[in-house]
């Protein structure tokens, strides 16, 4: 990290507290900072979000299944 020296004029120090502003943020610095201060970002909140739609789905129609062949075991038996 460069520090900041002042210009010394022997009387004052002009830019002692002038400090330069920070270099422009790029997609992975915001994905780390993002995850240090706990903020989920849209694109792994939608991610999971239809991945659990679709598992819920699958689920769903894998219970109506299993239910639809032990109905039709127990009419039958």
């Amino acid at each position: 990290m460069k520090r900041n020296i002042p210009y010394d004029t022997g009387k004052v120090k002009i830019g002692s507290l002038y400090t330069p502003p920070p270099p422009r943020m790029d997609e992975f610095d915001e994905q780390i900072q993002e995850a240090l201060l706990g903020i989920h970002s849209w694109k792994h909140t939608f991610l999971r979000n239809a991945l659990l739609y679709i598992f819920s789905v699958i689920g769903v129609l894998g219970f109506l299944l299993m239910w639809t062949w032990a109905r039709g075991a127990i009419i039958n038996a």
